[in-house]
């Protein structure tokens, strides 16, 4: 054991006396002395003492004191370590004397021998050399408290190189096996080998570039010898700690926020003595790091990819080191704030003051923690790290991501042009049902296969008539595969597909029918048990029938007069005769009407009777809705918003026609037995409300009030089916104005599956989200855009997924944009809203606990309708930058650091600046803008200087009516790329950068209909950025997942609420997945997608 002192007096003999805790004192060991004169002009001299403790017995307890025959020091005590696996450390660096947050605790824990040694990353005092030693002086007597119990091993910082390291040379003693002054040097302890080495000779090269090469060269020798079969068996554990990490996401610009970090690399622009493939080569374990003033836990990373073990224990066996940024004991400089946007890297982070702790379990299990402070010794994150063996990555086989759908099963599938009539069937024979559609605009059929878990293969179509309407599905030909039957209004015909049995159709048959069919379906009206077909004719006032010959082809058609404009037939048996019947909707406001034709059996039908109903129907279904055994019929009311129930007498006659509301304009139902009580309900599709109406029935012909389910626009058709074979019914709906099919699969209880949906305010415009009240769970913030509501909305988040009920805070006219940051300093987060009626921007400062101060108002331009904060002027202050969406300019207001803000300044761009973010795009180390011009067909680059101006705008073209950008490097060339998405165009416009600020031509891709927002992340954790949009006009998100080149994947679609108006991105369940938040801007909601990833 070394015990290391000073003294501001030389004294001529110094000493160490000790015993075994409360004995006599009867050991003693002389000191060794050296002289530290400080690098200041005065010249200051120090006294450094050595003494090392001999003949001590393992796991013991002794207690000590130094000095000389002029003094002795206060007793302390020690524990001798016992030769075990188990080892406890604390770790953390950029500890000062001012601010010293950890101290107290740190100090407690020692004394209470909870560690078995400390490990220091680096920054002492802030600095050791300042007011000519003393500042180190003071310090040092600070940690005497801890490193006086427990042994005290240190790595240099940044704070430590005045003087060439002097202080920081002398006042420690550490292994002599490195440079032999501290700066690198390893040891064994348990079952580790522990190596610190000096992250500062790669950044203060005044003290000669020899130091570089002879750190390598002896971390390379300290690792050859640490990695033989003999020492790794003994030490498995290999854990590295240096002060300047690789990889950070801090918005300081600090070296660790760039690609090609001189740790990780190696000297700029020759890359050689980088320091990451020597360690993933030789396999470390961990890699402790300091320096960024808060905690930040990464992926286990090499080369800015993630070698996850796998995606549910990420850290079990990965296939690259582990690292764990540890710099928030608490110093002068405060915090150094976090990106808003998450990096890929980036597993968890804090800006609480606090340490962390570790323990060495065993030869495969180590496990850390971050202990916060500012929360009174709570445990805010922690892992474990499994190494089966320790060997080197190079040796791992990396696993693929295979997760495809981050958000669950994709609920929308893209179809032909104007999606109407939906069916399903087994066309491949593979007992799983399938779907076809008829898609009205492109003339052709779409037909899905289904997967066993409820979800669809992409369509494969096939050519029909002219405005296919209506399709049905049936064995035509009696070769046991299913056929499909379509009714084409504009051309007047009927199209049959032959199946092949394998889920592809044979070229389409063409048959003649009456003028405009609208409507089919099949049977068998003369018992003959070869399938018939009766057509709608809507333009003629008539229905065809067809009598099957069972092998494709039909009879010619026979005609029966109907009511005025028919446009929907079904069959079914309503007079108990065992022969089929029809039932025709007529649609026309001077013949509100159904039209009943009796079978004869022969494949003949017998004069309408005609029935009288309340409104123009555009679909009529049949079900015995009260148990009765006689079949009844349920009308669509499109005028009405209601639908109809008729009762029937089982003669063919009915009776009592009763209205229910749904919603608005419904244009189709189906009957099915959705919660399982043997009674059946009803499901409606409501052509202008985009929505779903469920109606449970009661089993005597009533029904309970509509349950309303958001679904896409226009939704023509709807279908029930057990697709993903839980034996609970769901539903499918062609969705014409977003030429999608939609699927709702049942719960069994009458409810079908839906994304969780938590109440706002008025209009929420825009949503954000952050750790408002410290307690590691993130929540939410809406600014409410209704000019009557003028508030935000806070909920606050459970940590599982769920949030509390909102509270509201009252600012100006029409909030419409929000950003989140810390800007006072006082590690709590602050608000900015833009006012977008008032042409202001409302400072709010957070109180750390979920609620927010008043308002303070700042003049902005005219319309605020987007802001978002960096450190503009490299300030280590958070700024402001505002889209001025009627002033066509961007402001930018300085911000003080003290929660006030400058005037702002006001830079030009294009037509209606609507979204901005902000980036390096010329790796000048300075902050640049990207600004989305709605009413221009380019995107403004705005190269920033870095102290808060701007140079003027370069333009950039890409598609028609920009509305959102985001930044992100898309082809993985560690250069950053702009994206836009193009309200107008319906696509997303990709332009990859050149690294100099400018950017290549724009790559164009479609989307779903008019974006109004995207988001860049790695949402399925491949190490490739991805997508996200919200496709406004028809309530969905839109998922691209990135290729990695550059090139992006077909979105995968998920319903969302009404009136999208922004989307952010966090971890709700706290399980570092990428789940989201949409806010719903119509139906006063945020919609919650959590990331199932497995």
């Amino acid at each position: 054991m070394l015990v290391t002192w000073s003294t501001q007096l030389l004294t001529n003999e110094t000493y160490v006396e000790y015993s075994l805790w409360n004995g006599t004192f009867s050991l003693r060991e002389n000191a060794t002395m050296s002289k530290f004169i400080d690098g200041s002009s005065a010249h200051r001299v120090l006294y450094m003492y050595r003494a090392t403790l001999k003949n001590l017995t393992m796991d013991t307890v002794y207690m000590y004191h130094v000095g000389s025959p002029a003094g002795l020091s206060a007793k302390y005590s020690f524990r001798t370590i016992l030769d075990e696996n188990r080892k406890s450390f604390a770790v953390y660096g950029d500890l000062g004397v001012v601010n010293a947050q950890s101290l107290a605790r740190l100090q407690r824990d020692a004394q209470l021998d909870y560690y078995d040694a400390i490990l220091h990353v680096g920054d002492f005092a802030y600095d050791m050399d300042a007011d000519e030693s003393r500042v180190g002086d003071q310090f040092m007597n600070e940690i005497q408290e801890i490193a006086a119990y427990v042994p005290y091993m240190v790595a240099p910082g940044n704070h430590e190189r005045a003087y060439n390291f002097s202080n920081y040379k002398s006042r420690f003693s550490m292994p002599s096996n490195g440079d032999g002054e501290n700066l690198w040097y390893s040891y064994n302890f348990g079952l580790a080998h522990i190596i610190s080495f000096s992250t500062e000779v790669y950044f203060w090269w005044e003290f000669g570039f020899a130091q570089i090469a002879n750190q390598y060269r002896w971390l390379e020798q300290d690792l050859q010898w640490a990695t033989a079969p003999e020492n790794r068996t003994k030490y498995p554990w290999i854990i590295t700690m240096g002060h300047q990490p690789m990889y950070c996401s801090n918005a300081n610009q600090d070296d660790c926020t760039f690609y090609d970090s001189r740790p990780r690399s190696g000297l700029p622009y020759i890359h050689t003595f980088g320091l990451e493939k020597l360690f993933y080569d030789y396999g470390v374990d961990l890699e402790l790091w300091a320096h960024e003033h808060s905690y930040e836990r990464l992926w286990p990373i090499y080369n800015w990819t993630v070698y996850e073990g796998s995606w549910n224990e990420p850290y079990t066996n990965p296939g690259a080191p582990t690292h764990v940024i540890s710099g928030s004991a608490g110093c002068y400089s405060k915090h150094n704030p976090f990106l808003n946007q998450t990096q890929l890297y980036s597993a968890f982070r804090s800006d609480d003051y606090g340490y962390s702790r570790m323990k060495i379990i065993n030869s495969t299990h180590l496990y850390m923690e971050q202990v916060s402070d500012d929360q009174g010794g709570k445990v805010i994150d922690n892992f474990t790290l499994i190494r089966e063996k320790h060997e080197p990555y190079s040796n791992h086989k990396h696993k693929e991501v295979v997760c495809q759908i981050p958000y669950g099963l994709p609920n929308r599938y893209a179809t032909g042009d104007a999606p109407f009539s939906i069916q399903s069937g087994d066309f491949n024979n593979d007992k799983k049902l399938d779907i076809a559609v008829t898609n009205a605009k492109s003339n052709d059929i779409s037909v899905l296969l289904g997967n066993e878990d409820g979800s669809f293969r992409s369509q494969t179509t096939y050519s029909a008539g002219s405005y296919p309407q209506s399709v049905t599905v049936g064995d035509f030909n009696n070769d046991n595969k299913q056929d499909l039957a379509v009714a084409n209004t504009e051309s007047d015909n009927m199209s049959l597909l032959l199946g092949n049995g394998d889920g592809t159709f044979q070229n389409q048959l063409i048959y003649s029918t009456g003028a405009s069919p609208t409507s089919l379906a099949a049977g068998d009206f003369n018992h003959d048990n070869k399938l018939d077909l009766t057509i709608v004719n809507n333009g003629e006032d008539t229905i065809t029938v067809m009598l099957g010959h069972g092998d494709g082809t039909f009879q010619n058609q026979i005609k029966y007069a109907v009511g005025h404009s028919p446009y929907f037939v079904t069959v079914a048996d309503f007079n108990n005769d065992t022969n089929l019947d029809l039932v025709v909707a007529n649609n026309n406001e001077n013949d509100k009407s159904i039209s009943v034709l009796l079978g004869n059996g022969d494949g003949t039908f017998q004069n309408q009777t005609k029935y009288a109903v309340a409104d123009n129907s555009y679909s009529v279904t049949v079900g015995d809705f009260n148990n009765d055994t006689k079949e009844d019929l349920a009308l669509v009311n499109f005028i009405l918003n209601s639908v109809s129930i008729l009762f029937g007498n089982g003669d063919g006659t009915f009776h009592n026609e009763t209205e229910y509301l749904v919603g608005f304009h419904p244009f189709s139902a189906t009957v099915g037995d959705f919660n399982n009580d043997s009674k059946l309900d009803l499901a409606v599709v409501n052509a202008f409300g985009n929505s779903a109406s469920i109606l449970l029935g009661n089993g005597d012909g009533t029904f309970q009030n509509q349950t309303e389910y958001i679904i896409g626009p226009f939704p023509c058709s709807v279908i029930l089916g057990d697709f993903n074979g839980n034996n609970k019914l769901d539903l499918i709906v062609s969705n014409s104005g977003s030429n999608t099919i939609e699927v709702m699969l049942g719960n069994g209880d009458g409810t079908f599956q839906n994304r969780k949906k938590f109440i706002t305010g008025s209009q929420p415009s825009f949503v954000a989200t952050g750790d408002f009240n410290r307690d590691a769970k993130l929540d939410l913030v809406t600014s409410n855009n209704d000019d009557q509501d003028r508030t935000i909305s806070v909920l606050l988040g459970n940590g599982d997924g769920t949030f509390q009920n909102q509270t509201k805070y009252t600012v100006a006219d029409t909030p419409h944009s929000l950003a989140i940051g810390d800007f006072n300093n006082d590690n709590k987060l602050d608000l900015v809203v833009g006012n977008l009626d008032d042409n202001s921007a409302s400072v709010i400062l957070g109180n750390g606990n979920g609620t927010f101060h008043s308002p303070t108002k700042y003049r902005v331009g005219l319309s605020p309708f987007f802001v978002i904060i960096d450190d503009f002027n490299n300030d280590i202050n958070l700024d402001l930058a505002i889209g001025n969406l009627d002033s066509d300019s961007i402001s930018v207001l300085l911000g003080n650091g003290d929660g006030t803000f400058q005037n702002q300044t006001v830079n030009e761009v294009g037509h209606g600046p609507c979204s901005l973010i902000a980036d390096d795009f010329n790796n000048d180390n300075k902050l640049d803008i990207a600004v989305a011009n709605y009413f221009d067909n380019y995107v403004s680059v705005l190269l920033g200087n870095g102290d808060g101006t701007f140079q003027n705008q370069a333009k950039y073209e890409v598609d028609d009516g920009l509305s959102s950008v985001t930044a992100g490097d898309f082809n993985n060339d560690t250069l950053v790329d702009i994206a836009v998405a193009n309200y107008k165009g319906s696509s997303v416009s990709v332009l990859l950068g050149n690294g100099d600020g400018t950017f290549k031509n724009a790559i164009v891709y479609s989307s779903g209909i008019s974006p109004s927002w995207v988001l860049s992340a790695d949402l399925n954790h491949d190490g490739k950025l991805d997508m996200v949009l919200i496709n406004s006009y028809e309530n969905s998100i839109g998922v691209m997942l990135g290729n990695g080149d550059g090139t992006l994947q077909t979105q995968i679609l998920y319903t969302v609420g009404t009136g999208r108006a922004s989307m952010t991105l966090g971890s709700f369940k706290d399980n570092n997945k990428f789940d989201l938040a949409v806010s719903n801007a119509i139906d006063n909601t945020i919609t919650i997608f959590l990331n199932d990833c497995s």
